[in-house]
């Protein structure tokens, strides 16, 4: 730093003396601050009339130096201004500065003075979360507004909510943003009334997703299941499968609503005899969800709870919209939460219809999946015999393919165990390659398709026509569905209330003989 100064002054000094040779100042000149502003205007070089108003006490010529230094990049009126402890010019020559020790030692000196634009640097750059803090919460007491912007979005950061809601409240009342996550954060934790005032504010401020969760509040929040206003339009479309939405948070109510609005604007579904119910929501208190490890993080929920707000027939299927755990399907029931897609949605319905997945299942999931004889829509499961090195293989059973990945029907066709006729009604020309399912299984499972589809990934879009077609029709198969009412009276069950789980199992029963349809 003395170096640096040093520098500068020897610089500043040769341009005193060359200005003072061809100006001739004269020493009364050289002493009246408005004769020294007026001569700065015209000089090729402000400085020197500048600098010397400055040492006179002058706070306009200390503003007009530093905006010339800064502009010009003349770092020696900076560095000599801040010798002065003028704290504007130590801040503006620790962010012009390329010595990163005088940076911060400028920074520093400034932020002592309480200089908002230090104080503000310090806490965006400082590596110390002490330090940066510090910084952040002095200029944000100092109302420093984008200090106290930075300040919540840290602290938020951090998991850290009681220090940063006094902090995110000030932000909340100018800016829009702000003032939604504070409601979204007000209504996570009950507090209905303040949330949606700072909902009302987010909208004034321009956040129209905050209409949005008005309007949600409105629809849905404390209401009654509207089952009767949709018996006519299942009448009227024959749906075989009827869903009910579950949510149990103002999040999840949202997540339900977009996703029943995309179900019925995608096309590669709409000849599916399903229908969607209003959604419906609960608060956590009636419906609690949990996720554990030793389940494999999967959702699961109290599902007895449905018994108080639902009959049997008001629905055959459930999907409940939790915050967090792995999406899955148990019988009648589907479980997602806020990080899952559409897509998934999309992937655990067919799961509904008796599909399975065409990535590899886990080897416990393979024990019920991958025997042979298993009715399954998408794949066909064949037994292998031991495998054996290449070398020990016939000649025969090289050509049909044992470490080939696909096989043609021609070479299949023949073979007693193999059994294609359900499929050959969807489809007059089927391929058939090596599905990835059994993987972890000593059985092979076959796709009849050739290219991969939602069932294998499920944010991959295709779902073959002869899927849809097999989907239909196991939809208006009754008997290859378990509806829901099998879960709840099981629940019902375990809480000792037979009356009512019985009610629930006959549903099961006349659901699954057809009489209900």
């Amino acid at each position: 730093m003395v170096s640096l100064l040093g520098q500068y002054r020897r610089v500043l000094l040769r341009a005193i003396l060359v200005v003072f040779a061809l100006t001739g100042l004269t020493y009364s000149t050289n002493h009246h601050i408005p004769s020294l502003l007026a001569w700065s205007e015209k000089a090729s070089d402000p400085g020197v009339p500048l600098f010397r108003a400055v040492k006179l006490g002058s706070e306009l010529a200390s503003h007009t130096l530093i905006q010339y230094a800064r502009e010009n990049q003349r770092l020696h009126w900076l560095a000599l201004l801040a010798e002065m402890n003028i704290a504007e010019a130590q801040y503006s020559l620790g962010m012009l500065t390329t010595s990163k020790s005088v940076r911060s030692r400028m920074l520093n000196l400034a932020a002592q003075q309480d200089h908002l634009g230090a104080l503000f640097e310090l806490g965006q750059t400082s590596p110390d979360e002490g330090s940066k803090t510090r910084a952040f919460t002095r200029a944000s007491e100092l109302g420093h507004q984008p200090s106290q912007y930075a300040l919540y979005q840290w602290f938020w950061m951090q998991e850290e909510y009681g220090l940063a809601l006094p902090w995110l409240k000030k932000v909340a009342n100018r800016h829009g943003p702000s003032a939604l996550l504070l409601a979204r954060y007000l209504w996570k934790n009950e507090q209905p009334k303040e949330a949606k005032r700072y909902f009302q504010l987010a909208h004034e401020l321009g956040e129209q997703e905050a209409k949005s969760y008005l309007s949600l509040i409105k629809s849905y929040w404390k209401k009654p299941p509207l089952i009767n206003d949709n018996h006519a339009n299942w009448v009227t479309r024959q749906c075989a499968m009827k869903l009910q939405f579950v949510a149990n948070s103002l999040e999840s109510i949202k997540q339900a609503v977009a996703f029943k609005a995309q179900f019925l604007k995608d096309k590669r579904l709409q000849s599916l005899p399903i229908c969607i119910n209003e959604p419906v929501w609960f608060d956590k208190n009636t419906l609690s969800c949990e996720h554990f490890a030793i389940n494999d993080y999967r959702l699961s929920c109290d599902v007895g709870a449905l018994a108080k707000a639902f009959s049997p027939g008001d629905f055959t299927h459930t999907v409940i919209f939790a915050e967090q755990g792995k999406a899955n399907v148990n019988n009648g029931i589907m479980y997602l939460d806020l990080a899952d897609k559409y897509s998934v949605f999309v992937h655990e319905l067919a799961h509904f219809a008796g599909f399975v997945d065409e990535y590899p299942v886990s080897e416990g999931l393979s024990e019920r999946i991958c025997e042979p004889g298993q009715s399954h829509p998408n794949i066909l499961v064949r037994s292998l015999p031991k495998q054996r090195d290449a070398a020990q293989l016939t000649e025969k059973e090289i050509e049909e393919g044992f470490f080939s990945d696909v096989d043609t029907l021609e070479e299949r066709r023949d073979e007693p165990e193999l059994d294609i006729s359900y499929w050959q009604q969807f489809s007059n020309s089927l391929a058939m390659l090596k599905a990835r399912t059994c993987n972890n299984h000593p059985n092979q499972a076959y796709k009849f398709v050739g290219k991969m589809t939602f069932m294998e990934f499920h944010d991959q879009e295709y779902i073959p026509e002869m899927y849809i077609n097999i989907w239909r029709a196991r939809l208006n198969s009754p008997h290859l569905l378990v509806p829901a009412s099998l879960n709840i009276a099981h629940a019902l069950e375990d809480k000792g209330d037979f009356k009512k789980a019985e009610k629930w199992r006959t549903h099961f029963i006349q659901f699954r003989q057809g009489l209900l349809h």
